[in-house]
């Protein structure tokens, strides 16, 4: 980018970032192939007591606009038969406590808040001893956490007075905890010590949300009662659905944060008859599949076991700062789409959420005392080698696709070393013991530089290396790291070309130039004789 535009601009990768702009890339694909279908809705209205009461038909979509269209001419202006009313009660469970992967969650929903917006403002109300640790994936507050004197100290709290002594009078205090643990730290909850200086904005608005939300779970389950009036006209059904609060439970604690809608229904008998005011058809379409926006990308990481608690949020805006995405309703870049591409094709593993998961796993064993780092790391490091053996073969494979009668001539060392036998397997392991020659140690290398068209040097350890001016004194082009001496031998774009450590696909690239350009790799053959 750099030498093509004139401009700077860092591009990464990573066992996590990899998978997760993957799965952004992914849903791009399928928003963007996606086919609408189109299908038809029926809509309807009574008249009971003066007002009007919207039906629900008993097929939420219709597949032609035939079949549409002829359930509104059988039903229009026919009188709709009351078959039965049914009733049902039931409760809704209190929330969990809040994890941190929650609280973003909520925060997002309820604020806009990004998640590593979230991430800062609680940190910043744990260093003021106003919540508990944050980073954390635990649903439970423990029995050892004194609940009664935290909501004790909650009631000298003006916001929460009322609340808090609502609470008190119960004679327990248990948290709905969730199923997920964090053995490191409990679930987010207040500490109970008020504010010693007014909170911004933000900072109250995620500290209200935290107490709420302790509150509620230790309240008790709200409890609703829903009716649902079914009408028929011959083989056509239509619903009125209506639901009372039994108990606001932890919904009167959780307030303005949940909201419960109450539709009584109106005075019914069974087999009453109650003309059809109005009714119509309207077609629609499919949607394809809704864009991540930073929470749900975070649900999704946390799903697939992408990085932890405390860096997931990070990962997310690294891909906004690096150009991959952008908007809150997100959305992929030509630029991630290149990125993706190039992975693809040489690096698929790096994409893949099982290699992040197994690293996970791995890693809480040694936390847990089940395995050992010094193994762990040496798995890691071979599974690395041969990914990384494997980019520099997919280099080398795609300039010699373009020209096949190139041969790469390695020379140095003795043939008893282990790295000579290491890169010797190599060769016969991906097939390239016609397209590269070991040649050793050699002797006289006036006649080797005299059949070769360029250097290539890759080294990285060499002060000021002698082979470059070997090469350069025998008129041929370098293509060499940029480090060390090698800059003030190599003047790039003049003699030959510096390319970053260890970047495979630059020194492909160069070779390329030369290949496709004789004419440049003379020019820069006769530079190198004057340097």
């Amino acid at each position: 980018i750099k030498n093509s535009t004139n401009n700077f601009k860092i591009l990464s990768t990573g066992r996590v970032q990899g998978p997760t702009l993957s799965f952004i890339v992914e849903r791009e694909k399928e928003i963007n192939t996606f086919i609408p279908t189109p299908f038809w809705n029926i809509k309807a209205q009574v008249i009971i007591s003066k007002k009007k009461y919207e039906l629900t038909y008993f097929k939420k979509k219709i597949s032609s606009e035939y079949e549409a269209s002829e359930i509104v001419n059988t039903c229009k202006g026919k009188n709709l038969k009351l078959r039965e009313i049914k009733e049902q009660k039931r409760n809704i469970s209190r929330p969990n406590p809040f994890n941190l992967s929650k609280l973003q969650s909520e925060a997002y929903r309820l604020f806009g808040f990004t998640p590593s917006r979230t991430l800062r403002i609680a940190e910043s109300l744990y260093l003021s001893a106003l919540i508990s640790y944050p980073r954390t994936s635990s649903e439970k507050i423990p029995v050892s956490i004194d609940i009664r004197s935290i909501v004790k100290d909650l009631s000298n709290q003006p916001p929460y007075a009322d609340l808090a002594s609502k609470l008190l009078s119960k004679k327990e205090l248990l948290p709905n905890n969730g199923s997920k643990d964090d053995p490191a730290h409990p679930a987010i909850h207040p500490t109970g010590t008020s504010p010693e200086k007014e909170l911004r904005s933000d900072e109250r608005k995620v500290y209200d949300l935290i107490v709420k939300n302790f509150l509620a779970t230790i309240s008790e389950d709200a409890a609703i009662k829903t009716y649902k009036a079914i009408f028929e006209y011959k083989s056509h059904i239509f619903y009125l659905t209506g639901r009372e609060i039994l108990n606001l439970g932890w919904i009167e604690f959780y307030k303005p944060y949940y909201k419960l809608d109450v539709q009584m229904l109106p005075s019914l008998e069974v087999g009453q008859e109650i003309p059809l005011h109005d009714i119509a058809y309207s077609e629609s379409f499919t949607s394809p599949p809704p864009r991540y926006n930073p929470a749900s990308l975070l649900k999704v990481m946390e799903k697939n076991e992408l990085g932890t608690k405390a860096t997931r949020a990070g990962i997310i805006d690294t891909l906004y700062k690096r150009g991959y995405i952008r908007n809150n309703r997100i959305e992929i870049t030509p630029l991630a789409s290149s990125v993706i591409k190039v992975l693809e094709t040489y690096c698929p593993e790096i994409l893949s959420p099982e290699l992040t998961r197994q690293l996970e796993q791995k890693m809480n064993e040694i936390e847990n005392g089940k395995n050992s780092q010094e193994k762990i790391i040496m798995e890691t490091k071979n599974f690395l080698t041969a990914v990384l053996n494997k980019i520099k073969n997919e280099e080398f494979k795609r300039v010699k696709y373009e020209f096949p009668k190139i041969t790469l001539a390695l020379c140095g060392g003795s043939r008893d070393d282990e790295y000579f036998k290491r890169v010797s397997q190599f060769i016969k392991d991906n097939d390239l013991t016609n397209d590269v020659r070991l040649l050793g140690a050699l002797s006289d290398m006036k006649s080797f530089y005299a059949v070769c068209d360029c250097l290539v040097f890759t080294s990285t350890f060499e002060n000021f290396s002698r082979v470059i001016l070997e090469a350069l004194s025998s008129g041929l082009p370098v293509i060499a790291t940029k480090y060390g001496g090698n800059i003030e031998q190599v003047a790039d774009g003049e003699n030959g070309y510096l390319i970053e450590p260890e970047n495979d696909v630059q020194f492909a690239d160069a070779m390329q130039v030369y290949l496709k350009n004789p004419e440049l790799l003379k020019t820069h053959g006769a530079a190198s004789r004057k340097i």
